[in-house]
């Protein structure tokens, strides 16, 4: 299904929307919605999972050039404001901001992506994950084969969970970041990082974070970063950080790194 007719609606509060395609019924079409703007989008489904404006998306498909204003969303798990889950899927410049709340798998723009590509995309939303894996971007994002990538992003709202917390994503399994950055308040209890929470075999290019990171818990092991919390190599030449850049809240230099280190198992 190819949604090339579909009419972002302007200016409407839909309280009952539900998001196109589930994990019974999966979106299998592509969207262009050719620059246009969604205002006021409120899905409240604090009990179900995939919820978004596309609630479960497969097949090679492609959702861009779409922007989302103001929106409300809640649900449980896989909760994104474009998309809650994605599977080989493409997003490409597209812009959310309002808020998002869940459980795990919570995502300014994208709960959870499996070998799933975010380019030129943007989230000014808060998100909010009552669990694991929170993301300003996306919560979760892997790779198999090939490298999950997200390029040329950003991130400017406020981002809280309890584990594997970060400005851009929470976890990155065989993931590539490159020229993006974030700049919101990041909070969580373990492995919380201004760019990300948890990365493995993840290689990230170019890029830089701006805010604070906040711990919540109060006793036990933490893991806390103002770049990436735990990053770790399953050989050597898959874990790599290139050229990065942290800045305190108040733009100030903090830390800059012209070129980087690559990983070795277990680093």
């Amino acid at each position: 299904m190819t949604l090339t007719h579909l009419k972002p609606v302007h200016g409407t509060q839909v309280k009952v929307f539900s998001p196109i395609g589930n994990s019974s019924t999966k979106f299998t079409g592509s969207y262009d919605g050719d620059g246009h703007t969604i205002y006021n989008l409120t899905i409240n489904r604090p009990t179900e999972d995939y919820v978004g404006l596309f609630g479960y998306s497969k097949n090679y498909n492609t959702i861009k050039n779409l922007n989302i204003k103001n929106a409300s969303i809640t649900g449980h798990d896989y909760c994104g404001i474009v998309a809650g889950y994605l599977y080989i899927t493409t997003i490409r410049n597209c812009s959310a901001s309002g808020s998002c709340s869940g459980n795990e798998n919570v995502g300014g723009i994208v709960g959870k992506g499996d070998r799933s590509y975010i380019y030129y995309t943007k989230n000014e939303a808060n998100v909010t994950a009552t669990g694991d894996y929170c993301g300003g971007i996306i919560g979760y994002i892997s790779g198999s084969y090939t490298y999950s990538r997200i390029e040329n992003s950003s991130n400017t709202g406020n981002v809280e969970g309890e584990n594997y917390v970060g400005g851009i994503f929470g976890e990155g399994y065989v993931a590539i970041f490159e020229v993006t950055y974030s700049k919101g308040q990041i909070k969580g209890s373990n492995y919380v990082g201004g760019f990300g929470g948890k990365g493995t075999d993840t290689q990230i290019y170019n890029c830089y974070t701006i805010g604070d990171v906040v711990r919540k818990s109060s006793s036990g092991y933490v893991s806390l970063s103002l770049f990436v919390a735990y990053l770790y190599g399953t050989a050597t030449d898959k874990a790599k950080i290139w050229n990065h850049l942290v800045l305190a809240s108040g733009g100030n230099l903090y830390y800059y790194r012209k070129g980087g280190h690559q990983g070795k198992a277990g680093n």
